[in-house]
C-alpha cells in the first residue's frame, strides 16, 4: 500500500510541476513546431520517466523500501526534498484553484452587472468546415461551447471620472483569432452583437491573428467595428509573431488606432481621458512605461494590455483600470478546478474575469476565439461593455 501511495505522490507532483512549467514557459514560445516538441520532452521527463523509474524500482524490490523509508539516510532526505518540491507545486495549484480564485472579490468600481447569451448555429452555415459542423449530434459538439457568445455587461464608478464622461460606454474584444476553420457567418454573429450594444468605443486588445494569416475572415468583422470615439488596438503576440506589418497596414486602412505602447487623449462632452496601449513583453518600447502615464495628476487612465501579466507593473503607474485578454479564461475548465493551461507567468492567477492588483482593477476577458485545439469547454467566448458612472449608476 505504501508503494501505492508514494507511486501517486509521485505523479500528482509531477503533473503540478509539468502543469506550472507549461503556463509559465513553453504555451508562450513563437514556434508551433517548438512549442509541441517542448511540451513532448516535457511530458517525457516529467511525468514519463519518473514513472518508468518507479516501474524498475518496484521490479528489483527497491521501491517498498524507499516507501517505508528503509534505505540510507542521505536517500531518506533526498527522497523527502524530492516529493515536499513535487507537492509544493501541486499544493500550489490547489490553493490557487480552490481558494484563492473563489475568494476573490469585484473591484470596488463595480457597481451592477449583467450577463446575456447569445448562441450562435453553425449548422445553419452552409461554409462551415471541421468536425465541429457535423450535422449528426455528437458528444464534442455539445460540450463545445465555442460558439455560445457571452455578454458581459459591468457598470463602473471610478474614482475622478469627469462628469462629462457619466454614461460613456466601452466594448472590450480580445483574442478574435480567425481561422479558416470557422465559418465566416461567427464573425458577422460577433459584429453584430457588437453593434446592438452601441458603444462610445471598441477596445480590440491583441491577437487578430492564429498561426497563419488569415486575413480574409478579419477583413469581413473589422468593417463593421465602429463607434463614435473611435476603436482602438493593440497586437498581440500571435500578430507580433505572424503578420504584424501586414495586420497594422490592414487596420490603419480600416480606420482602427492601432495604441503601440503610446499613449491617446479620449474627448467626450467637453472632456478628456487617457487611453494606453502596451505590447510587452513581445513589443518591447522604447521609451520607459512611466512616460506614457502622467502619474502627477488623477486623470483616468484605461490601459489595453494584451496579458494579464503587466499587471504588477502597471499597479505603480496610478492606471484606473486596465483591460486584457490572451488566457482565454484557460479555454479548457474543468467541474471546481476551473482551468489548467493558461498562458502567464503567473499561472492561472489572473485566468479571466475580475481581479484587483495593488489598486489597480483588472478585467481579463476570455475573448472570441480559441487556438490549438479550437475547442472551448466550459468556457464561453466573451464580449465585455464597461459603462462609466461618475457618480453611480442611473436609474
Amino acid at each position: 500500500m505504501s508503494e501505492i501511495f508514494l507511486t501517486i505522490a509521485v505523479l500528482f507532483g509531477q503533473t503540478g510541476a509539468f502543469i506550472s512549467l507549461l503556463n509559465r514557459k513553453l504555451v508562450n514560445t513563437k514556434h508551433s513546431w517548438f512549442r509541441a516538441m517542448a511540451m513532448t520532452l516535457a511530458v517525457a521527463f516529467l511525468i514519463g520517466l519518473p514513472l518508468a523509474a518507479l516501474f524498475l524500482l518496484h521490479r528489483r524490490g527497491i521501491l517498498s523500501d524507499l516507501a517505508h523509508f528503509r534505505c540510507p539516510r542521505a536517500g531518506v532526505w533526498l527522497l523527502a526534498a524530492y516529493l515536499a518540491a513535487l507537492l509544493a507545486a501541486a499544493a500550489r495549484f490547489l490553493w490557487v484553484s480552490l481558494v484563492t480564485l473563489p475568494r476573490r472579490k469585484r473591484p470596488p468600481i463595480v457597481v451592477a452587472e449583467k450577463q446575456s447569451l447569445h448562441l450562435y448555429q453553425p449548422e445553419d452555415d452552409q461554409k462551415a468546415k471541421g468536425i465541429w459542423a457535423w450535422r449528426v449530434p455528437n458528444l464534442f459538439s455539445r460540450l463545445n461551447c465555442r460558439f455560445d457568445l457571452e455578454v458581459n455587461e459591468f457598470v463602473l464608478m471610478p474614482p475622478d471620472l469627469p462628469q462629462a464622461f457619466d454614461g460613456f460606454s466601452i466594448v472590450h474584444l480580445s483574442d478574435i483569432h480567425a481561422m479558416r476553420t470557422r465559418p465566416e457567418g461567427w464573425y458577422d454573429f460577433v459584429a453584430t452583437a457588437v453593434e446592438q450594444l452601441e458603444p462610445d468605443l471598441i477596445a480590440i486588445t491583441g491577437d487578430f491573428l492564429v498561426d497563419g494569416d488569415d486575413f480574409v475572415r478579419i477583413e469581413r468583422v473589422l468593417p463593421r467595428l465602429r463607434a463614435p470615439r473611435g476603436v482602438w488596438a493593440i497586437l498581440g503576440n500571435h500578430d507580433l509573431w505572424e503578420a504584424p506589418d501586414k495586420l497594422r497596414d490592414l487596420l490603419a486602412r480600416r480606420g482602427i488606432g492601432l495604441l503601440t505602447n503610446r499613449r491617446t487623449e479620449i474627448g467626450f462632452n467637453g472632456a478628456t481621458l487617457d487611453l494606453v496601449g502596451v505590447e510587452s513583453p513581445w513589443n518591447r518600447p522604447t521609451v520607459a512605461w512611466r512616460e506614457l502615464f502622467d502619474m502627477s495628476s488623477r486623470r483616468t487612465t484605461i490601459v489595453l494590455s494584451h496579458t494579464p501579466d503587466n499587471a504588477p507593473t502597471l499597479a505603480r503607474m496610478g492606471v484606473t483600470l486596465m483591460l486584457a485578454g490572451h488566457t482565454h479564461g484557460g479555454q479548457i475548465r474543468l467541474p471546481w478546478i476551473g482551468s489548467l493551461i493558461v498562458p502567464s507567468r503567473y499561472g492561472k492567477r489572473y485566468d479571466q474575469g475580475w481581479f484587483t492588483i495593488g489598486s489597480l482593477p483588472v478585467y481579463v476577458n476570455r475573448g472570441i476565439g480559441a487556438y490549438s485545439p479550437d475547442m472551448r469547454l466550459a468556457c464561453r467566448p466573451e464580449i465585455t461593455r464597461f459603462v462609466l458612472r461618475a457618480s453611480g449608476p442611473k436609474t
